[in-house]
């Protein structure tokens, strides 16, 4: 049974990650845009709608390890909220006009050099 806990456990996290990436391109990114906001704020967006649905649902995908259901359940609001975030941030090197963006982390191709 233990390891039909954990598959289930990884199972809902992907769904929760997939999820809550769709409501934030779907919905928030948008808004940022029409805004001209800085897109760094959907970060914040997402843990804090992954943390709405994780307490709404009272999952805790870390009860197997952390005893403590309130800081288990806060772990796996960062956890899904951050692994939507990281979906989104891949979603950054899709290739434009044919050209792929290989740049390092942290580097602005765009920018003039110094």
């Amino acid at each position: 049974m233990n390891g039909n806990l954990n598959e289930l456990v990884i199972v809902d996290y992907i769904a929760l990650v997939v999820l809550v990436n769709r409501i934030i391109a779907g919905f928030f990114t948008p808004i940022m845009d029409a805004a001209k906001l800085d897109k760094k704020w959907l970060m914040y967006i997402a843990w804090v709608l992954a943390g709405l649905i994780i307490f709404s649902t009272d999952l805790n995908l870390f009860a197997a390890i952390i005893p403590d259901p309130m800081v288990g359940q806060i772990l796996s609001a960062v956890a899904v909220g951050g692994g939507a975030n990281i979906l989104y941030d891949r979603g950054d090197n899709q290739p434009t006009n044919g050209q792929l963006n290989n740049s390092p982390v942290g580097s602005n191709p765009d920018a003039k050099d110094r």
